[in-house]
């Protein structure tokens, strides 16, 4: 039997002793047989209460006293008063994903086509051009001409605009969108916990010191957002001026993920300074990236994380590879890692990265420890502080609200992960969007970074939205497919090539972000932790690694690169029109 909290269990009204257990996944296991009374009725009496919700019970054995309707249920404030009890446990048919509109269109075989046609395409993009005999060598001339230049050959092309105007008419046009959202989108409309976020600044504006993670849900979070946030609300007016001093919080949040979107394609500048084709197509994806658009308009850390982070990893890269590591350069990525750490706990990933970075460089006698030890110094000054109160106060610096010590606690269906939960994908290109979650790790964050899948942007009811939503989760099957290619030529490059190079942050980066989010799943493992914006602070690395992608496709595509174009623009162009917001 498996009860929550708190559990106590008589028969005939005589108590019976129960062990309580650590967790209310945890059954009990009881002898009743010394306690029945031979030749007669007995009747069995469990009490049973909840600290944070509806209490649960769940009775197994002998098909006398299994759950079910012969129970009846009384309320400890009417014990009198028994009814039929209610029998909750269903397996789990609800979390079983139903089809998209798609699959139950009368036309999915022809649907169905398409898309093998169109998975076919992308496994041609990935064939390596030695295994084409039959693509003229023309066409590959042409590519490696227009990829590689001389910058003699390429002079008169050299202007900004020859060289950005795409971007910079990509990232308009997005910014456009964004603040039009921001404008028009209800911050309480947000399921990702608006009111823990809200009461943090707002804690921070009346008392300007960083409260305990027993102060409240969010309160656990690294303190950084919440006082330039809680600046911002007051500077417009405070309490007495909501929701206006709210709203201005709202855009100067939809302004920081733009900036982390500039970072990228200033990323992207400085890895590939003459390959324009690489940077529009890198840029490309990471600007259209649907949890951009979906996020951007809340008051939410993670948004400010993520580009606080993506910072620190622009700083990483731009003054790390340096062949003579100045102190300024030490300095200013000790900075961003420190400030990194004061936005939130995987902000420790870039610190690891940048420190790995420099111990291979001491080994091979290209750097100096000095530079390590300055960059940890600064760390630690800026964001020390608050790690070692947590680690004070709670034995544990990275504390969380899913940590007891916090206060809260708290369990989600359906409360555990298999082998299978991390290994399948594809499910979510048949089924709703939003049943990916629960369907596997993977398809979860793949639909999550492309579509709505948590309903706090969109409507996942209207069928509008899942008809358009499914057709941007097969669309972004190229580009997705693009960062993994990347991804391993940027490793292959590291192990074949130089070790020392902007790839190595990037990647380990990554590499720990990833695994943290596995981690994380497995800790508290519920639907609401499988969520694609906890990589907002890979953005600058996603543009990266889709640039490498994409660009080896198109060299491997030849003459029919202009599918993989139209792949783009046709994928771009819904996510423009799906996620500009109507008030649904």
């Amino acid at each position: 039997m498996t009860a929550r909290e708190i559990l106590a269990v008589s028969i005939n009204g005589q108590p019976i002793p129960v062990v309580p257990a650590r967790t209310w996944k945890s059954g009990h296991t009881l002898n009743l047989a010394p306690y029945l009374i031979a030749d007669s009725s007995n009747e069995l009496q469990i009490r049973v209460s909840g600290m944070e919700g509806p209490p649960a019970l769940l009775v197994e054995g002998p098909r006398a006293i299994r759950s079910g309707i012969d129970w009846q249920v009384a309320l400890s404030s009417e014990p009198d008063k028994r009814e039929q009890a209610v029998i909750a446990l269903q397996g789990e048919s609800q979390l079983m994903g139903k089809y998209n509109p798609l699959r139950t269109s009368s036309k999915f075989p022809f649907y169905l086509t398409g898309f093998l046609l169109y998975c076919l395409l992308i496994i041609y993009a990935l064939i390596p051009l030695r295994l084409k005999p039959w693509m003229k060598s023309a066409d590959r001339w042409m590519d490696t001409w227009v990829n590689q230049r001389s910058p003699a050959t390429k002079s008169h092309c050299n202007r900004f605009l020859r060289q950005h105007g795409f971007c910079l008419l990509l990232m308009l046009i997005v910014a456009v969108v964004q603040l039009h959202n921001v404008i028009d989108y209800p911050h309480t409309r947000s399921h990702f916990d608006w009111k823990g976020h809200v009461d943090y600044i707002q804690y921070v504006a009346q008392h300007w010191r960083v409260p305990n993670p027993t102060d409240g849900w969010e309160m656990f979070q690294p303190p950084l957002y919440y006082f330039s946030s809680a600046l911002i609300y007051k500077i417009f007016g405070g309490i007495s001026a909501e929701p206006a001093s709210l709203k201005a919080v709202q855009v100067y949040t939809t302004l920081i993920g733009l900036g982390n979107i500039g970072l990228a394609w200033w990323m992207l500048w400085m890895l590939f300074p003459d390959r324009p084709r690489r940077r529009n197509l890198g840029f490309s994806v990471v600007a259209m990236l649907p949890m951009n658009f979906y996020m951007n308009a809340m008051i939410s850390n993670e948004i400010f994380s993520g580009g606080i982070i993506g910072l620190a990893i622009f700083l990483a890269v731009r003054y790390g590879f340096r062949e003579k590591l100045r102190w300024r350069d030490a300095f200013l990525i000790g900075l961003g890692c420190g400030l990194a750490l004061l936005s939130k706990y995987t902000g420790l990933f870039i610190l690891l990265s940048t420190m790995f970075l420099l111990l291979l460089r001491m080994i091979n006698r290209r750097g100096n420890w000095r530079w390590g030890l300055l960059l940890v110094t600064v760390t630690l000054a800026l964001c020390g502080w608050f790690y070692a109160r947590n680690l004070m106060l709670f034995k544990d610096p990275f504390i969380g609200n899913w940590d007891p010590a916090s206060g809260f606690h708290y369990e989600q269906h359906p409360g555990y992960r298999t082998f299978g939960f991390y290994t399948r994908f594809g499910s979510l290109f048949f089924h709703l969007p939003e049943y990916a979650r629960w369907s596997s790790f993977w398809d979860g964050k793949y639909a999550s970074m492309w579509m709505d899948t948590h309903g706090t942007f969109l409507n996942p009811g209207d069928r509008r939205t899942q008809i358009l939503g499914t057709q941007i989760l097969w669309l972004a099957l190229l580009p997705a497919t693009a960062i993994l290619v990347g991804f391993g030529k940027a490793v292959k490059s590291l192990l074949w090539r130089e070790w020392d190079h902007p790839y190595l942050i990037l990647v380990l980066t990554s590499v720990l972000t990833v695994i943290s989010l596995i981690s994380f799943t497995m800790e508290v493992p519920t639907y609401s932790t499988i969520k694609a914006f906890f990589f907002l602070s890979l953005i600058s690395s996603l543009g990266v690694f889709a640039a490498l992608g994409l660009d080896t496709m198109c060299l491997q595509l030849g003459r029919l690169r202009w599918l993989l174009y139209g792949n783009l623009g046709a994928l771009y162009g819904i996510i423009l029109y799906l996620f500009w917001y109507r008030g649904t």
